[in-house]
């Protein structure tokens, strides 16, 4: 996993739940408080939402200053306005301009042309409230009425009437509604019709618009992001529900841990962390519970000897090191090795998938898998980039993987090129 300026990804602040590492340790009013929706209720009666009051979604990282403190914004410049209404720096002229315009400001007030301004304003404020109020309103008749069906004792129903806190792990994954299946194999096929569409299209042989021919189309019941800042970070689905024989493969680390501390936060998962690349002086920075874990080993599509950024380096492939280590199954298996992806997951299909609930991984478009000519457009059509997405896709759902979530890594550029890495996380269904 490569650790470059490029591909920092801005800190996001989420509310998480209490730790609990057991499905049926979590207690059923916590479990449905955490999922039911909460609204500020003088919020809803005036009809306005302060959006920008918790959340900064477009902000930029001059907003803020070293210390991570929000910056005050910078009024206008009086250089920048017009001669006649720069405002004059004597102490005493602003006194007299205030004395004056406190004692003509009720018969400007008065003035017809004032006050038909100030009926439309407050046209316009009235208006807006309404518009908020049925956008509200339109909105729960919508969303809200979808939402499992809760009784007087708290049970969730819809996991074949059984109590949230009493249902084994896995069957969160199960398909138990013949409606969600079909709506999610109906935006399969139209899926699909687009990937016929824009198989020789040139705008989707390259990143970034390549990125958006694969979307979410399963929904995880309760996704988590774990990890705190910057390139460590996975979304995860059902982290705390996992109990005390989850397993988690980690490939790619450079030395960061957060990730995989943060699954031993939460859970009562066992991590074990894998990178060739790493010299003594890295390890060293992995903590010690992650370090326990730690094998100087790559993940390859052979056992034997790979290079990889120049050097002759070990690896196994993933049947291999489950076996070493004594592994049926993975619970979550993170995959960040630096375009190596592709071959490791044809094998998977080729030898047969193991047990794996879900996988987390970063896939990488290099220059080379998208070669450019000077206008910008790709030599080979269709790219090697897109028959690699379109067989890596092939292979995970063709062995039941769903894509629950993705996240663009907007920030991995190079000249002509943009947007060179994507995230996705797919869960296996149980059918």
């Amino acid at each position: 996993m490569m650790f470059d300026s490029h591909r920092v990804r801005k800190m996001q602040n989420f509310s998480q739940p209490p730790h609990n590492s057991h499905c049926t340790q979590r207690s059923l009013s916590e479990e449905m408080r955490a999922r039911l929706p909460t609204t500020n209720k003088n919020a809803e009666e005036d009809g306005n939402i302060d959006v920008e009051r918790n959340f900064n979604i477009n902000g930029n990282d001059d907003d803020f200053d070293s210390s991570g403190a929000m910056k005050k914004k910078k009024s206008v410049s009086s250089s920048s306005l017009p001669s006649m209404m720069m405002v004059p720096k004597n102490p005493w002229l602003l006194l007299v301009l205030g004395i004056l315009f406190g004692a003509f400001l009720p018969t400007f007030m008065k003035h017809k042309s004032v006050r038909i301004v100030h009926k439309h304003v407050k046209g316009a404020y009235k208006a807006h409230s309404e518009a908020s109020k049925e956008y509200l309103k339109r909105y729960r008749e919508t969303y809200l009425e979808e939402l499992p069906v809760i009784d007087e004792d708290f049970r969730v129903l819809g996991f074949e009437g059984k109590a949230l806190n009493n249902i084994n792990c896995t069957e969160l994954n199960n398909i138990n509604s013949p409606d969600k299946e079909k709506i999610y194999q109906d935006a399969i096929r139209a899926r699909n019709l687009k990937l016929a569409e824009t198989h020789a299209v040139l705008e989707f042989q390259k990143t970034p618009d390549i990125w958006f021919l694969y979307e979410p189309l399963w929904a995880c019941p309760d996704i988590e992001l774990v990890g705190y800042f910057h390139d460590g970070v996975k979304w995860v689905c059902g982290l705390r529900r996992m109990g005390e024989t989850c397993i988690v493969y980690s490939f790619g680390s450079n030395g960061e841990d957060q990730f995989e501390s943060d699954v031993m936060n939460k859970s009562s998962c066992k991590v074990f962390t894998f990178d060739p690349t790493m010299s003594p002086e890295k390890e060293k920075m992995l903590s010690p519970r992650v370090l326990k874990n730690f094998h100087n080993i790559g993940l390859g599509n052979h056992d034997g000897m790979m290079q990889i950024e120049g050097i002759e380096r070990k690896v196994k492939d993933l049947k291999s090191i489950m076996r070493d280590l004594n592994h049926e199954h993975i619970d979550i298996l993170k995959v960040d090795i630096e375009g190596a992806e592709y071959d490791v997951f044809d094998e998977l299909f080729s030898s047969g998938f193991p047990d794996i609930r879900q996988i987390l991984v970063e896939v990488h478009a290099f220059e080379h898998l998208q070669v450019l000519n000077k206008a910008g457009n790709v030599l080979q059509n269709p790219s090697e980039l897109r028959l690699r997405l379109d067989k890596l896709f092939e292979v995970l759902e063709g062995a039941g993987f769903r894509l629950f979530h993705k996240e663009i890594n907007v920030l991995w550029t190079h000249p002509m090129y943009s947007n060179m890495g994507v995230e996705y996380c797919f869960l296996r269904v149980i059918k």
